[in-house]
């Protein structure tokens, strides 16, 4: 029987590689944590070492019951993944029974205050004007800066979807390059740029839809300003700036640097770079933006669009308030033939 397997690959073969391409690189990352600390429980708990993986129903209820009232029950379900994927990964079954989903609906159930995640607050437009007075466009960094911040902003795109997290050499199968940027399609100047990768649809990528808009964070001015101070070249990363040495990728890790030193000096808390998403998102509706168009332009694949709603009590009256008074009712006779259909 194959041994753990704490980075999730095997021996080389074509099965094994095009299964080990079926998560990203984060993801299996990610995984490989979950499984680290399911060994650990089992060391803790003096389970023989041979009947740690494959794991069996009986153990995996008890690591996953191990949690209830210390972690959330979404990191559970996460640990749990990750150990699926080592038992897909060798081949092995994995006892995914109806007693396990019960123990996980419990813990979630018993989830602590303290490990519950606060909802990421949206950056709003008055951050992203703040953010343009507080940089300087006609430096090589901060006009990348400011670009990359407002095409993740109305893109409705999170940082991670155009920036790498290191600022090491430029992976045009990952982030967009300068060549990816479509010419403008609109007379008012909006633009299509292509992502070569997309965490829903992999390396079938997917269009981010930047549309001209009124005040500074207007990503197609911003854009405008970037590639008129950097002039990056068409195989470098869209958002790379100009340096001595050459030009360096600016990576999610900077930008959010950057961002959060700004937006800090006013008193507001630190975001991550999930907040352009959901703020784009935010934005549009609150501009009255149909929701099915937001939902076609953020790339939504499924119903979790709705999760990402933020400021409802501002959302809704935009659509809701104050509507029109409905026709007067209709007479008994009406009624009566609308019921003979019935």
């Amino acid at each position: 029987m194959p041994g753990p397997s704490l980075s999730l690959t095997l021996p080389s073969s074509p099965v094994n590689h095009a299964i080990a391409h079926a998560w990203a690189v984060s993801t299996r990352k990610g995984y490989c944590g979950g499984v680290k600390r399911f060994l650990s429980f089992c060391q803790s708990r003096g389970i023989p070492p041979e009947n740690h993986l494959p794991a069996s129903e009986s153990v995996l209820c008890a690591f996953a019951a191990s949690s209830a009232g210390v972690r959330s029950g979404s990191a559970v379900r996460n640990d749990l993944s990750g150990i699926r994927a080592w038992h897909i990964l060798n081949d092995v079954p994995y006892s995914n029974s109806v007693r396990l989903s019960y123990v996980v609906r419990g813990v979630e159930n018993l989830t602590p205050a303290s490990s519950r995640r606060a909802a990421r607050c949206p950056i709003t437009s008055a951050m992203m004007d703040s953010l343009h007075k507080g940089l300087n466009l006609l430096d090589p960094s901060d006009a990348c800066v400011f670009a990359a911040a407002c095409c993740a902003f109305w893109g409705q795109a999170r940082a991670g979807d155009i920036l790498p997290s290191s600022d090491k050499d430029h992976d045009p199968s990952l982030f967009p390059s300068t060549s990816d940027l479509c010419p403008p399609s609109t007379a008012a100047g909006s633009r299509k740029l292509h992502l070569p990768y997309d965490k829903s649809r992999r390396h079938k990528g997917a269009n981010i839809i930047l549309c001209r808009q009124h005040g500074p964070s207007d990503p197609i001015s911003a854009l405008s300003n970037h590639l008129r101070i950097n002039i990056p070249p068409a195989r470098a990363a869209l958002f790379s700036f100009r340096t001595p040495s050459g030009f360096t990728p600016l990576s999610s890790r900077k930008l959010l640097l950057c961002c959060n030193a700004i937006w800090s000096r006013q008193g507001l808390p630190p975001v991550s770079g999930h907040c352009f998403r959901i703020g784009g998102t935010t934005e549009l509706l609150l501009q009255g933006v149909p929701s099915d168009v937001v939902r076609m332009m953020g790339r939504w694949s499924s119903d979790a669009f709705f999760i990402y709603w933020r400021n409802l009590e501002l959302v809704a009256p935009i659509y809701a308030e104050l509507l029109a008074p409905s026709l007067s009712p209709p007479s008994a006779s009406a009624k009566r033939s609308h019921q003979s259909h019935f």
